[in-house]
């Protein structure tokens, strides 16, 4: 990930992850699946997101977050011009994060 940003832990527990990640403008993230639902709050920016087969744009001026569902692929990405700043936050008991190929 260290070409298309950064990804830091901010807390990491039994039921609960959450995360601060950064992407350059243009990069994306790869095709994942959570086993557990994501909430993801956008910071700063603009983050382009596909689930399942829609796309669509969330911004920092979204007042709720985004939720992705236990199960649903998405891959998000960074079409602006300026760093993307996120927060995401994952809660479940398996937090673990499945790419697809």
């Amino acid at each position: 990930m260290e070409d298309q940003g950064n990804s830091l832990l901010l807390l990491q527990e039994e039921r609960c992850r959450v995360a601060r990640i950064c992407l350059i403008p243009g990069s994306s993230l790869s095709l994942c699946a959570y086993h557990s639902d994501c909430i993801v709050i956008v910071l700063e920016g603009t983050m382009g997101v596909t689930v399942g087969e829609i796309t669509f744009l969330h911004s920092e001026q979204e007042v709720n977050p985004l939720v992705i569902r236990r199960g649903e692929k998405y891959v998000m990405s960074n079409p602006g011009k300026i760093l993307l700043v996120i927060l995401k936050i994952q809660r479940g008991e398996y937090l673990a994060e499945e790419e697809e190929a």
